[in-house]
C-alpha cells in the first residue's frame, strides 16, 4: 500500500467563456509515488472541466488513474459517474476497459504534452481490437512548460490563480507565473483501418 499526502489549495478561477467566477479551498489527495507534474495535471483538469451545472460537482479520487478509477470524476445522485477524467499518459487497454464499462460518464484525457497524446493514439492504433467509443472522448493537451513550471513547488498550501480564455490558461501559483494553449483533439482512425 503507498502512503498519502494532501495538497491544500486555494483556487481562485475565473473561466471567463464560461461565466465562471470561483473562489474555493481544494483538498487534493497525493500518492507518494505520484510526481508533482501529475498532481499540477489534475489541479488543471479540474479548471478545465468544472462546471456548476453538475450533479454532485467535480471530486478529486485518489489518484493516479487506472481502470476502476479515475483522476477526477463527478456522479449522479445514485453515485454512477457522469464524468470520468484522465490525466497523464493513459494505458490503451485501460481506456478500453474505462470506455467499455463507464458507458454512462463523459470520459476526458488531459495530457501534459502533445508527444504524450501522439504515443498514446500509437498504443491505441497497434492494438489488434478497436477501442469502441474513443472518438467520443474529450482530448485536450497543455504544453509540458506550463506543467514543468507549475510543479517545481512542491509545498503543502498553495495559492493558484486561474483564468482560462477561450482555449488558453494562464496561472499564477505561488508567484510562478505560466500559461499555456488548451489544445483539442479527437481521435482519428487511420485511413484503411476498420
Amino acid at each position: 500500500m503507498y502512503g498519502s499526502t494532501a495538497i491544500q489549495i486555494r483556487l481562485s478561477l475565473s473561466a471567463v467563456d464560461r461565466g465562471l467566477e470561483l473562489n474555493q479551498k481544494l483538498i487534493v489527495p497525493r500518492r507518494s509515488d505520484e510526481p508533482m507534474a501529475h498532481v499540477v495535471l489534475r489541479l488543471l483538469a479540474y479548471c478545465l472541466f468544472y462546471r456548476e451545472d453538475v450533479s454532485q460537482g467535480l471530486r478529486f479520487a485518489p489518484g493516479p488513474a487506472d481502470r476502476d478509477s479515475p483522476d477526477l470524476w463527478s456522479h449522479d445522485l445514485l453515485g454512477d459517474p457522469i464524468e470520468w477524467i484522465v490525466c497523464g499518459d493513459p494505458d490503451a487497454e485501460e481506456m478500453r476497459h474505462v470506455l467499455k464499462h463507464q458507458r454512462q460518464a463523459v470520459v476526458r484525457v488531459l495530457f501534459g504534452s502533445e508527444q504524450g497524446q501522439e504515443m498514446f493514439f500509437h498504443e491505441v492504433r497497434s492494438l489488434r481490437r478497436r477501442v469502441l467509443g474513443l472518438n467520443a472522448v474529450d482530448f485536450r493537451q497543455v504544453s509540458p512548460d506550463l506543467v514543468e513550471r507549475l510543479a517545481q513547488c512542491e509545498l503543502e498550501r498553495q495559492r493558484w490563480a486561474v483564468t482560462i480564455v477561450e482555449d488558453h490558461v494562464y496561472v499564477d501559483a505561488e508567484g510562478v507565473t505560466a500559461d499555456s494553449e488548451v489544445v483539442r483533439s479527437r481521435f482519428v482512425e487511420e485511413e484503411g483501418l476498420g
